[in-house]
C-alpha cells in the first residue's frame, strides 16, 4: 500500500472521456481523463503526510521517489525533477498518445497516473 498520493499539478485538464459505452461499466458515472497537449509540460506531485512536494531531505531517512514513464506513440520523453525534490516530476510529450507515469519509493509503494495527449 503506498504511503503517498500522486496528482497532476500542471499541464493537464480533466475532460470527459469519449469512449464506447462498453468500456464504461457504469453509464451513469461518466469516465474522466487527464488530457494534455503536445509540447506542454506535464507535472505531477507526490503528497506524503499532508506535505505537498516534500524535499528529499525532509523525508530522510526514507528513500526518494523514482519515476517510470511509459508511452505508446514513439520516443519516451525525459522525466525531470528539481534538484532535491524527487516528489515533483515533469515531462513534455512530443507526440500525441497515451502516457503513464508511475512514481515509486522503496518501502513506500507505487502510484501511477495515465494521461491522454492530443
Amino acid at each position: 500500500m503506498p504511503d503517498f498520493e500522486l496528482a497532476p499539478t500542471a499541464g493537464v485538464a480533466v475532460q470527459l472521456a469519449t469512449v464506447d459505452v462498453r468500456a464504461n461499466p457504469c453509464a451513469s458515472k461518466p469516465q474522466r481523463i487527464f488530457a494534455g497537449s503536445v509540447g506542454t509540460q506535464i507535472t505531477v506531485t507526490a503528497t506524503r503526510n499532508g506535505a505537498v512536494g516534500p524535499s528529499d531531505a525532509s523525508i530522510y531517512p526514507l528513500e526518494p521517489w523514482v519515476p517510470l514513464l511509459t508511452e505508446w506513440s514513439g520516443a519516451t520523453p525525459d522525466v525531470t525533477s528539481p534538484a532535491g525534490y524527487s516528489s515533483i516530476q515533469s515531462f513534455t510529450p512530443a507526440a500525441p498518445g497515451h502516457y503513464t507515469l508511475v512514481m515509486s519509493r522503496a518501502g513506500g509503494g507505487a502510484v501511477g497516473i495515465m494521461f491522454e495527449v492530443f
